[in-house]
């Protein structure tokens, strides 16, 4: 799928029956679509965290930010390039509790703020960390048949506002932008990372435990009666 591809879907969407060859053209269509294109892909994004848009950085100490203070926090930290918003700061190295799981709970506050027209992000946490956010650039290939269904449905609305005229264009576009939403809806549904929470402890480990706590071993009973 190339961006050509998700304008001419648009515009069949919109029933103009005119398909572009390229978003230079010199055609209505072609500038519309060029105008309306990468805003409608970041509506998108923005509307949820996505994993096809979810990055992991380290952030060194390198990245510290001079002359900056946001109390309570001591440390302030320049962002990735990229960065749209935040998700959680990690530490890098993996202690007993990050062994047992796979997706950590273990979170370290932050606070993300404008300083000196640059997006930085504060902390306690001294560098090295790896900061998981959402990138502002994602690679089309990596765009899910149903985000781009809805990518597709929003230009719509946008492209019905341009080229078409009246009331049932003005119906006919909010209908678009429902249906956008319904298929971003359905593609964050089917995006949810599921995975394993917890990894379990071996099963022996777990009898005796059990057989422990229940005060068998103390009772003539040995561990190999139950297991």
């Amino acid at each position: 799928m190339t961006e050509i591809d998700i304008c001419n879907n648009a515009l069949n969407l919109v029933g103009q029956g005119t398909h572009i060859e390229s978003l230079t053209e010199q055609s209505k269509e072609a500038d519309s679509c060029s105008r309306i294109l990468q805003p409608c892909i970041d509506r998108c994004l923005d509307k949820y965290d996505w994993s096809f848009a979810s990055k992991n950085e380290v952030i060194l100490a390198s990245n510290l930010v001079s002359g900056a203070v946001n109390p309570p926090f001591e440390f302030t930290y320049s962002l990735p390039i990229d960065f749209r918003r935040a998700t959680e700061l990690h530490d890098i190295g993996n202690d007993s509790g990050y062994a047992r799981r796979v997706t950590p709970k273990k979170h370290i506050p932050y606070k993300v703020y404008n300083f000196n027209n640059n997006l930085v992000i504060a902390t306690n946490k001294e560098a090295p960390f790896v900061l998981q956010y959402q990138s502002a650039v994602v690679e089309m290939s990596l765009l899910p048949p149903s985000f781009i269904e809805a990518v597709e449905y929003l230009m719509a609305s946008y492209l019905i506002a341009d080229l078409q005229k009246g009331v049932m264009a003005e119906n006919q576009s909010i209908k678009m932008v429902q249906l956008a939403y319904q298929a971003l809806k359905v593609c964050h549904t089917n995006d949810i990372p599921i995975g394993v929470e917890w990894i379990d402890e071996p099963k022996e480990e777990q009898n005796v435990d059990l057989i422990k706590a229940r005060g068998y071993l103390g009772a003539g009973y040995g561990y190999k009666d139950f297991i």
